[in-house]
């Protein structure tokens, strides 16, 4: 299957870029085709190999994962064999009978349960890519050892670079914009994940979690939990 095989017509804004990985791709095909043929999005073709090598001839704004699809195997190449810092936000295609699969909810950024419509599909997109688009400034956040440039979505530890996924990298921000804080869960659901966030706040942990693991492992200690509140970063001793 060519890789510009759902590209739409030529439009004056530049398309969204939209790389499809996983199967289950047959159900949306007229969904897809609509879209496309209002020229404001450009549908690279399904894989379920060579993610890496596809990401890089593609640069998308947004990665939809195919009902069914293992978030980490689908993803897993992509991110990380390519050096990826922060991979674009992740929309993941569900049906009904796979609503409970919480990997879906741990590890997309927003999910669409098939079938759908091409509006709805459309918005959604529209939404992840505004939200993935990097931000003009330079400026810097920098906490301990820790420093986050938000030009170009980098974060490095004691000087080494450290990967994160889309939601982590925004959960990071948002803790060391407000360092010192302390927020329920719910209140870092709707400040990081949105006000239409799916999922519950165990996504909240898993995510805690992660950052601990990838940013505490040279001994200091920058995330505070507060038992029956929730969780907040601190200045390292």
């Amino acid at each position: 299957m060519r890789l510009d095989q759902w590209s739409g017509v030529e439009s004056l804004d530049p398309p969204t870029i939209v790389l499809l990985i996983g199967e289950g791709w047959h159900e949306v095909q007229l969904v897809l085709t609509s879209l496309a043929s209002q020229g404001a999005f450009v549908f690279r073709s399904p894989s379920t190999q060579q993610a890496g090598s596809l990401f890089d001839d593609t640069d998308p704004s947004v990665i939809m994962i195919g009902t069914g699809t293992n978030y980490y195997n689908a993803l897993g190449s992509t991110i990380y064999a390519n050096n990826q810092v922060i991979c674009p936000p992740v929309l993941a295609c569900v049906t009904h009978e796979n609503l409970e699969n919480t990997d879906v909810f741990e590890n997309a950024d927003d999910f669409l349960v098939l079938p759908c419509t091409s509006a709805e599909m459309g918005k959604r997109i529209r939404r992840l890519a505004l939200r993935g688009k990097p931000l003009a400034s330079s400026a810097q956040l920098t906490i301990g050892k820790i420093a986050l440039d938000l030009a170009n979505y980098q974060v490095t530890v004691g000087g080494n670079r450290v990967d994160f996924a889309w939601l982590e990298f925004q959960l990071l921000k948002f803790l060391m914009e407000n360092v010192c804080k302390v927020f329920s869960r719910q209140q870092l659901l709707t400040n990081v994940w949105g006000v239409d966030s799916f999922g519950g706040t165990r996504t909240v942990d898993v995510h805690i979690k992660r950052l601990r693991n990838k940013i505490e492992g040279q001994g200091d200690t920058y995330f505070r939990t507060v038992k029956n509140v929730g969780y907040g970063m601190t200045y390292p001793a």
